[in-house]
């Protein structure tokens, strides 16, 4: 018999790893619980013929505009559809047509080796923002992003804690934004009242975090929790607390050491 955490992981990783698929998966989430979710996208992976969402390109825009709106319509109704589709197309838009290619480990450690010194600035044409490396690293505070529908938050927080720049965060593809331009490990705290980003959906995309980020569940759901800490390789950077402000600010001051 299936725990209720392995229950919950069901759905999870349905089509796929990418940040397509994350993408796609959030936003079902706003409009479906996780059975249904899982419903929909087999039902317009089958259509489609894939073995999982596309990455980017002509490939991913038919699959969303014809059979995903298709399976979510047949399987709730149009006017849902509708909706999944105006929420997907301003995200899917700031996704690379191509996959970034893999680098070889020789090619990462090789960078390691030489450093930071002497690369050039980078220009995402998808999203318009110039990601650049100093050539001497300067001390800076460690970026707090905060994943939650209610802008309050951020100005509660940072009332009561000074120091660290705090952004809210809209979606998975904002979040990854920021991550690319921190350059220290980031706090990524997820509102679980109200999150814009789901605790799996951030688990999924572990390796797009930098090693020393840390994580912190804002009252979350137990089964959700335990299935998120299930899909990470370091759950002891994933914190959890009480879903009283109070708890928030302390432990975020702790993890900020201040």
């Amino acid at each position: 018999m299936k725990t209720p955490a392995e229950g919950a992981r069901r759905g999870v990783h349905i089509g796929g790893l990418g940040m397509a698929a994350n993408v796609v998966r959030e936003a079902l989430h706003t409009i479906a619980n996780r059975e249904v979710a899982v419903r929909i996208i087999t039902r317009a992976l089958h259509h489609a013929q894939e073995q999982q969402i596309p990455a980017g390109g002509r490939r991913l825009r038919i699959f969303v505009d014809r059979h995903l709106r298709t399976a979510t319509a047949f399987v709730l109704d149009e006017d849902s559809a509708e909706q999944l589709l105006a929420q997907l197309q301003p995200l899917l838009a700031r996704i690379p047509s191509i996959e970034p290619v893999e680098r070889s480990r020789a090619a990462k450690e090789l960078d390691d080796h030489v450093g930071v010194a002497g690369i050039a600035s980078l220009d995402d044409e998808t999203s318009g923002i110039i990601l650049s490396r100093p050539t001497e690293a300067a001390p800076v505070d460690r970026t707090v992003l905060i994943a939650s529908k209610t802008e309050a938050l951020m100005e509660q927080l940072g009332a009561a804690v000074s120091g660290a720049p705090l952004l809210l965060i809209d979606d998975i593809v904002t979040l990854l934004d920021r991550v690319k331009e921190s350059f220290d490990p980031p706090i990524v705290i997820v509102d679980c009242s109200a999150p814009t980003v789901q605790p799996t959906t951030l688990a999924t995309m572990g390796e797009d975090l930098p090693a020393g980020a840390e994580v912190v569940l804002w009252g979350p759901d137990p089964i959700d929790e335990e299935t998120a800490r299930s899909l990470v390789e370091s759950p002891d950077r994933w914190y959890s607390c009480e879903p009283d402000l109070q708890s928030l600010i302390a432990l975020l001051g702790k993890l900020l050491h201040v």
